[in-house]
Order: structure tokens, then sequence, then C-alpha cells
């Protein structure tokens, strides 16, 4: 506290840091609630939970790049971000195809421990390398493709197990985890996109965190 006598303004009475605050209060102030904030984030970052688990993936047997049978078995291990896709179509399944492609350089770029699928539409004209000519990223993406009867089947039992009114859902983009699980679909777009991208990586989270669980109980 100042003397009674001190006859000097108040802003230039007290110690340095005192002074300072008295000349620029709103300055300090602001500065001091940016750096508050920015030191409590990572204590009050919510991480949202992956996509509950909605049905196994359905069953089927399509051919891969080498023309083995591939069934939801050879998925376990991985999480996909899956679509019904076609090289060479007009509409929907081409679009499911440039986001699928986006998707697989995304993944690549950032290093992120996804896959995506693309399931082709139309064996008349695709084949086992086309998504690659598509733009795909051979490291992060797999194709599979089969006769167009295989395929409708698969397009409903999607479907039917999502248990989706929506009649487009096979023009939509869908997460399978990796214990070949259906995890919820998504629209086309970039907002759609970018949804299923962080979505499947809390997927991969969640599997983490389980496996380290798990491995914690047997010891």
């Amino acid at each position: 506290m100042p003397a009674p006598h001190d006859e000097r303004p108040v802003d230039y009475i007290g110690g340095p840091l005192r002074r300072l605050f008295m000349r620029y209060p709103w300055r300090i102030s602001g500065l001091v609630g940016v750096l508050l904030i920015t030191g409590l984030r990572p204590c009050t970052r919510h991480i949202p939970e992956a996509p509950p688990i909605i049905a196994p993936m359905p069953n089927f047997a399509l051919s891969g790049p080498t023309s083995a049978t591939a069934t939801p078995e050879d998925l376990r291990g991985e999480v996909w971000i899956a679509g019904f896709a076609c090289a060479k179509c007009q509409g929907p399944p081409a679009d499911v195809s440039a986001v699928l492609a986006e998707l697989s350089q995304r993944v690549h770029t950032h290093k992120k421990p996804l896959k995506v699928l693309a399931i082709a539409s139309d064996v008349t004209r695709d084949s086992a390398s086309w998504h690659l000519q598509q733009g795909f990223h051979e490291t992060t993406s797999l194709a599979l493709y089969g006769d167009d009867a295989a395929i409708q089947s698969l397009k409903f039992e999607v479907a039917r197990t999502m248990k989706s009114e929506q009649p487009d859902l096979w023009n939509r983009i869908f997460i399978v985890d990796q214990d070949a699980k259906l995890r919820g679909a998504y629209a086309l777009g970039e907002l759609g996109a970018d949804e299923a991208y962080h979505r499947a990586q809390h997927v991969v989270r969640e599997a983490k965190i389980k496996a380290h669980e798990d491995k914690t109980k047997t010891h």
C-alpha cells in the first residue's frame, strides 16, 4: 500500500509488474486469458466415442487383386472405409469412386492406420487394378469385384443389415471395423467423407484400448 502522503499517480506506485498492469490492464488480462485457455485445452478436450457396432458385415465371396476369393474374414485386423464404386459409371457410383480415391491418398499422406475398400459394381468394365487407375493409393486401398448378381445381393444385405429405409444406402461410404463389423454409413461430399475419416480413427483408437485392456487382463 502506498503511504498516505505519496502523491504519485496510481500507475506509478508499486513494483514493476503492478505498474505494467496499471498501464495496460486490458492487454495483459487478454494475454493471460489466452494463455490460460490454451493451457487448459488438453485437460478439457472431448474425444468423441467411436460409432456403435451395428452388425457383422454380410457374408460375401468376391475376387481380389490376385483373383483369389475374398470374404469378410479377409477384412479382419484392419479398419476400413468402404463403398460400392465403379470406374466408368456415371452418377453416385462414380462419386463414391472419387471420394474413396481421395480418402486413400489422405490416409497415405497422413500415415493413418486405416484402409480403403472399393467394391466394384460393374465387373464387365472394372478389373482388379481399376482403382489404381482412378487415383487410389496402392498401399492404402483394396479393390474387390464380382458378377452383377453377387454385388446386388451384397448391396441389399448391407442395407438390410443396417436396417436402413434409405434406398440409396449403397451410394454412401461406410466403416467396417477390425472385426469385420459395420459401424455406420456416411453421405458423399466433403462433410460426409471428413466425418467417416475421423470416426474411423476413433474406431482404431477404441480397438487399441480394448487390445491393451485384454492384454492387461491376461497378465
